[in-house]
């Protein structure tokens, strides 16, 4: 196939017609559109890692915004938690008041301390699932099964090389 015309430089985001499209997903990230106008979309909970990376000005911030709004316009905020670490303070903020949004933090120590606890809560999460004999938090019976947490950290190499931060 030879496409005449490039790539928009801007895509619109309309939430109404991204939902039909990732209804499907537990924790849907839309990652653009391809040439033929059809939405790049994945699944976080069958691909749980995510990067974002590209040179200045190339819309990851705007990417990073529209990720996080479709995840909580698709999950409740007793579904979905997001601890979010903002090194520069200037991507997450907007996020602060957010029911899902469990925190928000810039500083390093307060980064060291959101992912101890995430990391505390994870192992909970594996004493729970190991209980239950089940392999995933989504096989646990309801009453015991935790909302999905998601850790969102902008510029992560500014932490890295730090030996609390690496312990973690």
């Amino acid at each position: 196939t030879l496409f005449m015309k490039q790539l928009p430089t801007e895509i619109e985001y309309n939430f109404k017609e991204i939902k039909n499209v990732v209804a499907k997903h537990k924790l849907p990230i839309v990652c653009g559109q391809d040439k033929y106008g059809r939405w790049a979309h994945f699944c976080l909970t069958e691909h749980p890692h995510l990067l974002v990376a590209g040179e200045t000005g190339s819309g990851k911030s705007t990417q990073l915004r529209s990720i996080i709004s479709t995840l909580m316009l698709m999950k409740s905020p007793d579904e979905l938690h997001f601890y979010l670490a903002d090194w520069k303070q200037a991507e997450f903020h907007m996020f602060k008041k957010v029911q899902h949004v469990k925190c928000v933090v810039s500083q390093k120590h307060h980064i060291i301390k959101m992912l101890a606890f995430v990391r505390d809560e994870m192992k909970r999460r594996g004493d729970l699932v190991e209980t239950f004999g089940v392999n995933h938090i989504d096989k646990l019976p309801k009453a015991h099964r935790p909302p999905y947490i998601i850790v969102g950290i902008d510029e992560i190499a500014m932490i890295r090389g730090d030996e609390t931060a690496d312990e973690l």
